[in-house]
């Protein structure tokens, strides 16, 4: 089910009232119409009636797809993040047949896009996690995304001070399977019904103590 309701903001740009859809819950299962509105931010944003001005309005939303047993939530205050389900919901999980879904804790819709297309792509997104901790090691003031899956490897966007670079990342496909083995082996267990931030910090620990062991200090 989708879960909206209308509400009334104030323009940031001239301060009089506008009214918006607020999207709590958004199932592309049965709005398919949506997905592309997620992936363009555009259900996001509104346009003031008034100055014709348009904001994306950030707020928590849960993306459920449930074809390819996927729900993602979307927060954005680090305080949010990593907690625990009530024993009602993972009861209803259970009786609703999704222990089997992949659930997620993303921060803001830049990674909600992110994670759709990684899962779009078949492909495992602990392993693209720990390809954008390589890269974060070696380059801490940039953040990469992915994009798309390419003949010529996996195409990451990037991002400095909030701002896209013109230039993508790329890697090829055989780091990507490296990076699978890696994650593989790494990856921490968990209850079915926790959603997971799988970001450049759920591998950091295991990679830094990797690259260590390698050093030459320890050889």
């Amino acid at each position: 089910m989708s879960l909206f309701r209308e509400e009334h903001l104030e323009c940031p740009f001239c301060h009089q009232d506008v009214p918006f859809i607020m999207h709590n819950s958004i199932n592309v299962g049965i709005h398919p119409e949506h997905k592309t509105k997620v992936l363009d931010w555009s259900l996001f944003q509104y346009q003031c009636p008034h100055c014709k001005k348009s904001d994306i309005v950030c707020h928590p939303v849960l993306y459920h797809d449930p074809e390819n047993e996927i729900m993602i939530q979307v927060l954005w205050h680090e305080e949010e993040f990593g907690r625990p389900v009530e024993k009602e919901l993972q009861t209803l999980i259970e009786l609703m047949g999704q222990k089997n879904y992949r659930r997620r804790e993303v921060f803001g819709y830049r990674e909600l896009m992110e994670k759709i297309c990684i899962f779009d792509d078949g492909l495992d997104d602990f392993a693209i996690a720990l390809l954008k901790t390589i890269y974060k090691l070696q380059h801490p003031e940039i953040q990469i995304f992915f994009y798309e899956k390419t003949e010529d490897g996996f195409v990451f966007m990037q991002i400095k001070d909030d701002v896209l670079l013109p230039d993508c990342v790329l890697f090829p496909e055989n780091l990507y399977k490296t990076s699978l083995q890696y994650a593989e082996q790494w990856q921490k267990p968990h209850e079915f019904y926790e959603y997971l931030r799988v970001d450049e910090s759920y591998f950091h620990d295991e990679l830094m103590e990797l690259l260590n062991r390698k050093s030459p200090k320890n050889e």
